[in-house]
């Protein structure tokens, strides 16, 4: 049928091109006006089809076609009036219709040559309007009122210069146009391509006939113009009858390539979507499923026919999880930054069980939509436990064997450091006391054969510094040979006054004020060594009256209930005080400020009330004066009072 149909229509144009050559043989003016009539309706119709589709199409190509051919086809129409023989114009002449074609002709050819510029984008219709209707204002002005168009045929000579070089220029022109449309094939249905550029071909070969006619009824120029009438046919098929007869070929050519493009990229998406390797879905505003794939069907246990546009996320999220994800759905669409893209949460399956999940969400750029994919992480999560429970385990483990080690380390070197002392303190002890002792008997000797006053003042002076080295060896020997403590029930309230008292006498000289606070722990007991807690407190105390020698300034002794029945008992002095690197060196042995002393005194403190179970503690500033707190702790305290 298409091959009948094709010989039938070529037959036709055959036949009414046959009829329309016999007519210029009788009566050229009437084929001129038949030919150029066929031309001009072409023309307006293809404003009309394109004018009226104009809000249908996206492509601004057709329509600027069809705004062009309104203006080729009426100044066309004013050249076919022009004529030589109409007679409408005061003084026809060939050179005025001459005029009026090669000004068609330059319109017609610069507009198939800017038309490709226009495919795939919308056209600013007023603006092209407005530059046609200038440029024939223009062309019809230069030529009718003007005459500033140059003069193209001269009667008797024939075809000027002009007009012969403008022609060539036009086929030229005609020729890039055909160029160009190949360059933007894609946007044509090859039939329509193949018709245009025909088309093209055609009204090249016209514009070259028309390079050779002396006349205007000459037969070059009825060549010319049965190459237009085929080149406005051809035109005719591709823009008007295809635009009729299959509008999806023209002018929605490319919305059909649009929606065969978004068939293939919506199958593309359907087999990403499906292929994941996830769980996927799509969720909309309202939180309905629209969209699930088999994963998802898999970890959930519904189906996509049970699911999609029926149910809401919110169905498979546990209660304890539902306020958040509900949080975080509305943030996302409402624009808060803070929302993650990625969160654990529990699922709830159709058969009841839960699931660890882990969710990745993104917003559907241009949507209200987001797409989900979600992870099953609960294996993850039970190995990640039984490694955590394991690790803690371990650590436990190591921190308790660490622990022991460290203790006895520190029992090993404490035993190595007192035996180091013990060695010292024993051979000091064998080698000074003797020597002591030899002078202490010299002493004796000297004062009771001197009997000299002024010499008693400096013996009593060696005597004080015997004694005083005999203090230092009986501290290296008692911290040599610090022993456990032998328990009795002791009243601690009896030993801080005793102790009190001894520092008093210790130090007649020294102006401190001294101020006791020990009601709270008068009718309580301790069980404690009390010959060791005498030593613990006289240190402490022999401390705070030395760090206010010779300045004044208060001692005070506090004691108090610490809760579940320990004792606490605080020492404050305001003397100068201590400052860090001082106070961290504090209980090391042999480490004193004081130009006298060993430096065991608070070392023996802190060795003896460890060995009571208890802690003791110091807290001092330069200038803010020094407190030493000595807790004995629960179960160390028993009442009633001891007597």
């Amino acid at each position: 049928m298409s091959s009948r149909y094709r010989l039938l229509s070529v037959a036709v144009a055959a036949a009414m091109l046959g009829f329309l050559y016999v007519i210029s043989l009788g009566n050229y003016l009437l084929f001129h006006s038949i030919a150029e009539a066929f031309s001009i309706v072409i023309a307006f119709c293809i404003f009309i089809l394109a004018w009226n589709s104009r809000r249908l199409m996206e492509n601004g190509y057709l329509l600027f076609l069809g705004i062009a051919y309104l203006f080729v086809g009426g100044i066309d129409f004013l050249h076919t009036l022009a004529y030589s023989g109409m007679n409408v114009f005061e003084e026809p002449t060939t050179n005025l219709a001459t005029q009026l074609w090669l000004a068609a002709r330059f319109m017609e050819s610069l507009s198939i040559l800017l038309a490709p510029l226009f495919l795939g984008r919308r056209l600013r219709v007023e603006g092209v309007l407005l530059g046609y209707a200038a440029a024939s204002f223009l062309f019809l002005g230069s030529i009718f009122y003007w005459d500033a168009f140059p003069t193209c045929f001269v009667e008797g000579q024939g075809l000027t210069a002009f007009k012969k070089l403008s022609e060539y220029a036009i086929s030229i022109v005609l020729l890039a146009s055909a160029a160009a449309l190949w360059m933007k094939r894609s946007y044509f249905e090859p039939g329509i391509l193949r018709l245009l550029i025909a088309s093209i071909a055609l009204t090249i070969a016209s514009e070259l006939a028309f390079t050779f006619y002396i006349h205007a009824y000459g037969f070059s120029n009825l060549v010319g113009h049965f190459f237009k009438i085929v080149s406005f046919y051809l035109i005719y098929k591709a823009l008007i009858e295809t635009g009729l007869r299959r509008p999806y070929d023209l002018l929605f050519r490319e919305l059909k390539q649009r929606e065969a493009a978004l068939a293939e990229s919506e199958a593309a998406y359907r087999a990403i979507f499906e292929n994941t390797g996830t769980a996927t879905l799509i969720v909309r505003a309202d939180t309905t499923v629209t969209l699930v794939n088999t994963e998802f069907e898999a970890l959930s246990g519904y189906s996509k026919e049970e699911v999609e546009d029926k149910m809401s996320w919110r169905a498979f999220v546990v209660r304890d999880d539902l306020e958040r994800m509900q949080q975080y759905h509305d943030g996302r669409r409402s624009g808060v930054a803070d929302i993650p893209k990625q969160y654990d949460f529990r699922m709830r399956c159709r058969d009841g069980t839960e699931r660890d999940v882990h969710m990745t969400v993104s917003m559907i750029p241009g949507t209200t939509d987001s797409v989900a994919s979600a992870m099953d992480i609960t294996d993850r999560k039970r190995a990640e436990e039984i490694i955590r429970r394991d690790k803690e385990t371990l650590e436990t483990i190591v921190r308790q064997r660490t622990d022991e080690l460290l203790e006895a380390h520190r029992r090993l070197e404490d035993a190595r450091r007192l035996s180091g002392i013990g060695t010292l303190a024993a051979t000091v002890a064998h080698e000074l006391r003797n020597p002591l002792g030899v002078i202490r008997t010299a002493i004796l000797n000297i004062r009771r054969k001197s009997g000299d006053p002024d010499l008693d003042k400096h013996l009593k002076n060696i005597e004080t510094k015997i004694a005083e080295s005999d203090q230092i060896i009986n501290n290296l020997l008692r911290y040599s040979n610090i022993r456990p403590p032998t328990r009795e029930r002791t009243s601690l309230h009896r030993i801080l006054l005793e102790c009190i008292a001894e520092a008093e006498k210790r130090f007649p000289d020294n102006p401190a004020e001294l101020a006791a606070s020990l009601g709270s722990i008068e009718d309580l007991a301790v069980d404690a060594d009390p010959v060791q807690m005498k030593e613990v407190f006289g240190n402490i105390l022999n401390n705070a009256y030395q760090a206010l020698e010779n300045s004044g300034g208060h001692v005070e002794v506090c004691a108090s209930l610490e809760p579940e029945g320990a004792i606490r008992v605080e020492v404050r002095d305001d003397g100068a005080g201590m400052d860090a690197e001082t106070l961290e060196m504090v209980f090391e042995p042999f480490y004193t400020t004081r130009a006298r002393g060993t430096g065991l005194g608070l070392a023996i403190t802190r060795e003896l009330v460890r060995l009571h179970g208890g802690t003791v503690t110091i807290e001092s500033a330069p200038g803010s004066g020094t407190t030493v707190a000595v807790v004995l702790k629960t179960g160390e305290v028993s009442g009633p009072r001891a007597p």
